[in-house]
């Protein structure tokens, strides 16, 4: 078996992210980034208009601000 393992910067993977949004009829990701990666959570929150989903966050953030929870749920 072969494995193999990539790093990809938030902004790397948020190009693989925005070419499969382009290509395919693609209406919502989960958990796309990293839970501490809020800068790249912000910035394809603003460049897509795809629903994204961040349960994650709720799952280590539960004491987040109501309107931040919202935007976690696409809300």
């Amino acid at each position: 078996m072969i494995v193999c393992m990539l790093q990809l910067t938030s902004d790397q993977l948020f190009d693989v992210y925005k070419g499969f949004i382009d290509k395919y009829p693609v209406v919502s990701i989960e958990d796309a980034f990293d839970q501490d990666d809020w800068a790249a959570w912000t910035k394809m929150n603003e460049a897509v208009s795809i629903q994204l989903v961040g349960s994650v966050f709720l799952h280590y953030f539960y004491s987040l601000p109501v309107s931040l929870y919202l935007q976690c749920l696409g809300l």
